[in-house]
């Protein structure tokens, strides 16, 4: 059932669709910009999407909120989502505004939780234990206003330099919405192995780079009050990371390490301004099936970025960046 951009889902709306599919046959569901006409309101609360969800969660296989504003709140995204849907494969909640680190952090601990007790209680091989393959957590904390471009994401904003502490402090404290190096983290542990396609699309919480991708440090659950990402020694500069990649290539290349994410094909970062030429040189190591990536906004991102894979090169969308060597030579 894939309800996008269709006036008239309400409340009594979703009611009716909680009674018409209670019996747990929906395999899909999909609510995208459900505004209310010239207003532009979200015409649905937290209270009746929970009740919906708590009506045909348990059939579910792909779950997709776009820019469904205020009503997917933490209780929706933890309770509802992640602890009634076991059997999800896909997920996405763009646009949700006001979603918490914290709530993304523990969707896939409990998730996790969900999907192992009913695979063990009704023997049932469909349910996905293992991870997802395909994620939607773009332009989280955004107005659901906000251009999928991420066009006014920086609206109103100085452009911050690489080195600028105080960037950095910024992004620090936006991270207490939406994607950040922890919650990408949970991510990687819960789904890094299956994982297809990934969108974190204004993920502006990140401080470093994808490094929480490729390096979690706790098992997901392990222990709660620990950290699931621990924060990198300070790098001395591209080169050092990029050597770094290589000796990473050498050991994935020998078998002796696994590539963190095996699986993933497409990867959209737009946005993410802490992503740089070096992520991406890791990424040709732990993506080896990568085949597209979109970057745009990713002021560090240069056009000597390239990732080469070992069937060949990745296709970057967006690069907006010229490398500093050509920009000084047009001067």
């Amino acid at each position: 059932l894939r309800l996008c951009d269709v006036s008239g889902v309400d409340d009594e709306a979703l009611e009716v669709l909680a009674a018409l599919f209670s019996s747990g046959s929906l395999r899909v569901l999909e609510l995208a910009r459900p505004a209310n006409g010239s207003n532009n309101t979200i015409p649905i609360t937290p209270l009746a999407l929970m009740r919906l969800i708590t009506a045909v969660g348990h059939g579910l296989e792909e779950i997709q909120l776009t820019d469904c504003g205020t009503a997917v709140t933490d209780e929706v995204v933890v309770e509802g989502v992640a602890r009634l849907c076991p059997r999800l494969v896909e997920v996405g909640i763009s646009g949700s505004e006001g979603i918490s680190s914290e709530a993304l952090k523990l969707f896939f601990t409990v998730n996790l939780e969900s999907a192992s007790r009913i695979r063990t209680l009704e023997h049932d091989s469909r349910v996905c234990r293992t991870g997802f393959q395909r994620i939607d957590f773009s332009r989280l904390g955004l107005p659901a206003s906000t251009e999928k471009t991420g066009e006014r994401l920086l609206q109103d904003e100085p452009e911050e330099d690489d080195d600028d502490d105080e960037g950095d402090g910024r992004r620090a404290c936006r991270a207490a919405e939406g994607v950040n190096d922890e919650v990408l983290a949970a991510l990687s542990c819960h789904s890094g192995g299956t994982l297809v396609e990934l969108n974190i699309s204004g993920a502006d919480g990140l401080v470093h780079g994808l490094d929480a991708l490729f390096d979690p440090k706790e098992p997901l659950g392990a222990d709660k009050n620990k950290p699931t990402f621990v924060v990198p020694p300070p790098s001395s500069g591209g080169d050092t990371s990029r050597t770094a990649a290589a000796a990473i290539r050498n050991k994935v290349e020998a078998g002796d390490r696994d590539p963190a994410l095996p699986a993933l094909r497409i990867l959209d970062v737009s946005w993410v301004r802490a992503v740089d030429d070096a992520a991406l040189d890791r990424l040709a190591v732990e993506a080896p099936e990568i085949r597209e990536i979109s970057v745009w906004g990713c002021h560090r991102v240069s056009d000597c970025a390239k990732v080469r894979t070992r069937s060949g090169f990745a296709k970057l969308i967006g690069r907006e960046r010229e490398p500093e060597s050509a920009a000084l030579q047009g001067r």
